[in-house]
């Protein structure tokens, strides 16, 4: 039997693939699709108000951003030119338009959680031990807990909580915050959930709350300040820098500045210090600094560096004493001998150092009642009123005409006086100790007075011991008389363990609540439906529903889904546009959208949106152009194909073959494909073919026999469809199961003789620019088997430099190839063949460059290798066995993976 032969021309005109899509009924809700192939697809739904012109213009919008299209539109037109981007190169395998049914589901308001009412209940720190009670309003009035103890338990305030008249069981939920102070967090949900309420707590019971504090309202000594005497003597060659120590803390300076007021103001309680200081100059250098003042604070001075110090602190601050203390600033100037008068009474004349004798001179001044302090040679002097005369507010002193000022005034002898301050308790008891006698008995917060505590602490006393109380229960004062009077008392005790009331708990609001909202949905049924069913899914699809059901009963089909359940939707609208409200249990919350499944709808706007292809893309590149092959028409199954003479590459269509699914009249490729109709093909599984049949009945499908292709269509995801007939332009085959195994469509040639002439490439390059090209390599087309010996390859017969690049996939097929003669370099072999048929196929290589495995997404398997001449270049492959004759085959794997070229006995 003589072989068809099927040749090469390559001489198909360049033809621009060009389009044209045509909007033919505005339809309100259609779906207006357009599809490249599943690369990319464009659709718009039609408006309320649209017309074919306003559809046409959004998708002339839409297909313009589709790679790879260029769009010519004219506003006010309802159709569309589309054209591929340069003669020859398609905008994709297939374009097609549809109209599915234009049913489609919106969410016309969104559900939302309600946020539950929080609220944190701190009580007070240092309770420890007591009652307290939460309040709730829930908007009609307070309603109170019977009373947790101070430590109560998270989950026994909740069960009292969830026991108020307006609640139930489940609306709160009380966890323990924090420890301290002890903080509960209420959560207020179930019934209340998004509801706002009211909280307060009354902590009246607590005890530990209240403060009772003591202080000294007054000294027996008053309020005497400190009166301190300082003389400070430097040796001339000195450092002048020292160190000034008060209540611990050391100040640098210099000594000049211990004879200034105001450096001493700087660090004392300001205004309050009455000062005089000077300094005497000695022969030789060294210098004497003086000074003296007094201050209402309680210090402590001392001085340290080069300095010899005398330090007298002459009165105590708040001491029992508290004298007047007068002094003479001379500092301005001397007024020579002058008289003392002091009191009513005048002595003789005398000098400024001799005032302390003038005044015992003095009849009304007694031996031991003054006491006279110098300075040196600096012009100050002070007189300190003791003993008889101390204790005292004394006449200030003349000398001559000059009055004395005071340093300390002087005050008399005072009683101590406690001060007792109780804060916050509204209740319990409390006793008082004074120091060294018994504990009181018991005083009431809330029943007992001032003469109550006068009566408790009077019946604690000794014979000729008295004190006076006054002021209120919760701030009195106690005057120490009797024989207790003008001592030192130490301070009164108290024990505030017993009452009751005090700080009040801090309640703060946590989480403010919002309420839920009902999610609304809408589910429009395409406004074209004439008959069919439909059916809402929400997890699981519900029973079909036909296209102009009644609402009650649309309602009661979704209910009946296990994810929506009787109660919780409410249905309205029309049965054209249905509103769903979801309510009950799937109130407040956000849901999931209802979808619709609407393949069983019959509508008649499906003819709104064609498309019709003026022109397909064409060129002297492209396997399935008819016109680059001797018969004008594509390889068909059966024939051989002849590659000869100067014809040019053979980039495009290259997809002959392909793994496959049976659907109805659809056998889906697993990838984009390049058949066109009249091509004629053969079926191949792994196991069995599906069933099949026609309006003429039973179709048995046979591995053997040729079918023709009828029509093609592409999916969503852009693999190409086929529909196959026994007859050219016959009915379409159906097919009624699916098959076992793996199957495939395809081209199955005698096989390809090409003739060193043709020096061309078929498939394109591993790399572009440095980087690997994503799209067709390899030529995919099956092989049926070689008959006797031979070959259904031949690679490079006769004259010429053979192919300059040739890629092809045979699949499965039994390959029995001699490769005789090819360009190229070892980087990347002129021939690569991809294989799967480790128990038949074989490779001869003769000469030329021919490499097998190298491409990293496939590890091809076949029975033999042998390499008599050239190079044969062996990646990631599999072989029975492998014979190289004058070392012609080579591995391009590295020493480290070279086991992955495996060699089989």
């Amino acid at each position: 039997m003589s072989l068809i032969v099927n040749q090469w021309r390559g001489n198909s005109p360049s033809v621009r693939h060009t389009a044209t899509v045509t909007v033919n009924d505005a339809v309100f809700g259609a779906l207006y699709k357009v599809d490249f192939d599943g690369v990319a697809s464009v659709e718009t739904r039609g408006q309320d108000g649209d017309t074919t012109a306003t559809i046409a213009s959004r998708l002339a919008d839409l297909l313009a951003g589709v790679a790879g299209v260029t769009v010519d539109y004219t506003a006010g037109q309802s159709s569309i030119e589309i054209m591929g981007p340069a003669d020859g190169v398609p905008m994709a395998s297939n374009i097609t338009a549809s109209n599915p049914a234009g049913s489609f589901t919106e969410r016309i308001r969104p559900g939302k959680l309600a946020i539950d009412q929080e609220f944190l209940i701190a009580l007070p720190e240092d309770t420890t031990g007591g009652t307290f009670t939460v309040s709730v309003d829930f908007g009609s009035g307070w309603e109170e807990t019977t009373g947790q103890a101070y430590n109560e338990t998270a989950e026994n305030l909740e069960s009292d909580l969830d026991a108020l008249t307006s609640a139930s069981g489940g609306d709160f939920s009380v966890t323990l915050e924090a420890t301290e102070p002890r903080t509960y967090r209420v959560k207020v949900g179930g019934s209340w959930a998004g509801k706002s309420v009211a909280i307060k707590a009354d902590t009246s019971g607590l005890t530990g709350l209240s403060t009772a504090a003591v202080s000294r309202a007054q000294s027996v000594g008053g309020d005497a300040p400190a009166v301190w005497k300082i003389r400070l003597h430097q040796d001339s060659s000195a450092s002048t820098l020292i160190n000034v120590h008060m209540n611990g803390v050391a100040y640098a300076t210099q000594i000049a500045n211990v004879v200034s007021q105001s450096w001493w103001d700087e660090r004392l309680p300001a205004n309050t210090v009455s000062f005089a200081g000077g300094q005497e100059l000695h022969s030789g250098g060294s210098m004497t600094s003086h000074a003296v003042f007094s201050v209402p604070a309680d210090v402590s001075i001392s001085f340290s560096g080069p300095v010899s110090a005398q330090v007298d602190e002459l009165q105590a601050y708040q001491g029992e004493s508290h004298d007047s203390f007068q002094m003479f600033d001379f500092t301005a100037g001397t007024t020579g001998t002058q008289t003392v008068t002091w009191n009513g009474h005048t002595s003789g004349g005398g000098s400024m150092s001799q005032i302390a004798s003038l005044l015992l001179s003095l009849p009304n001044i007694n031996t031991g009642e003054i006491q006279g302090f110098t300075f040196g040679s600096v012009p100050i002097y002070v007189v300190q009123f003791q003993n008889g005369l101390g204790g005292a507010l004394q006449p200030l002193i003349q000398f001559g005409t000059t009055d004395a000022e005071y340093l300390s005034e002087g005050a008399g002898p005072v009683n101590d006086i406690h001060a007792v301050t109780i804060l916050g308790a509204t209740g319990g008891t409390f006793p008082l100790q004074v120091s060294g006698k018994a504990e009181t008995t018991d005083i009431d917060f809330a029943s007992d007075d001032i003469d109550d505590i006068q009566a408790a602490i009077d019946a604690t006393l000794s014979a000729g011991e008295t004190v006076t109380v006054t002021g209120t229960i919760s701030s009195f004062q106690i005057e120490y008389g009797g024989d207790l009077a003008e001592t030192t008392i130490p301070l009164i005790a108290i024990d505030g363990s017993g009452l009751t009331g005090g700080q009040d708990a801090i309640i703060s609001e946590a989480v403010t609540p919002v309420a839920g909202i009902n999610e609304i949905q809408a589910v429009n049924i395409d406004p074209t439906a004439t008959g069919g069913t439909y059916s809402l899914v929400n997890g699981q699809p519900s029973i079909d529903i036909p296209y102009n059901d009644s609402l009650p009963n649309i309602e009661a089909a979704y209910e009946d889904l296990p994810d929506i359940g009787a109660g919780n939707v409410f249905f309205d609208g029309t049965p054209r546009r249905l509103l769903i409200e979801y309510i009950g249990a799937l109130a407040g919350r956000p849901v999931d959208l209802v979808k619709i499944n609407q393949d069983s709808l019959i509508v008649s706007g499906q003819s709104a949106l064609t498309v019709s292809v003026e022109s397909l893309a064409g060129s002297a590149n492209h396997w399935n152009s008819p016109q680059n092959w001797s018969l004008d028409h594509v390889p068909r199954s059966g024939e051989l194909v002849v590659l000869k003479g100067p014809a040019g590459d053979i980039l495009h269509g290259l997809v002959q073959a392909a793994e496959c699914t049976f659907s109805g009249t659809d056998i889906v490729l697993n990838q984009p494909g390049d058949f066109i109709d009249g091509q004629v093909v053969r079926l191949s599984t792994s196991d069995t073919l599906p069933t099949a049949q026609d309006s003429g009945g039973a179709v048995v499908l046979d591995g053997s026999a040729d079918y023709y292709v009828v029509a093609i269509g592409v999916t969503d995801s852009g693999n190409q469809t086929i529909k196959i007939s026994e007859t050219d332009n016959g009915e379409p085959v159906e097919f009624t199961n699916a098959g076992t195994g793996t199957h495939r469509i395809g081209v199955r040639l005698a096989g390809i003789r090409q003739f060193a002439s043709y020096a061309g490439a078929i498939g394109f390059p591993q790399f572009i620019d440095g980087a690997w090209y994503p799209g067709q390599r390899y030529l995919q087309i099956d092989l049926e088997a070689p008959s006797s010996n031979d070959p259904n390859i031949e690679l490079g017969i006769g004259d010429g430099s053979g192919l300059s690049r040739g890629y092809f996939d045979f699949g499965t097929s039994h390959v029995d190839a001699r490769v005789l003669k090819s360009q190229g370099s070892g980087d990347e072999p002129a021939i690569n063949v991809l294989n799967d048929n480790i128990d038949e196929s074989e490779v001869v290589v003769i000469g030329g460059v021919f490499g097998v495995g190298n491409d990293p997404a496939r590890t091809p398997s076949m029975r033999r290798l042998i390499g008599f001449a050239g190079r044969s270049i062996v990646g990631n492959a599999n072989f029975s066995r492998i014979e190289s004759y004058n070392n012609s085959v080579e591995s391009a794997i590295s020493q480290a993976s070279s086991n992955i070229v495996q060699v089989r006995a």
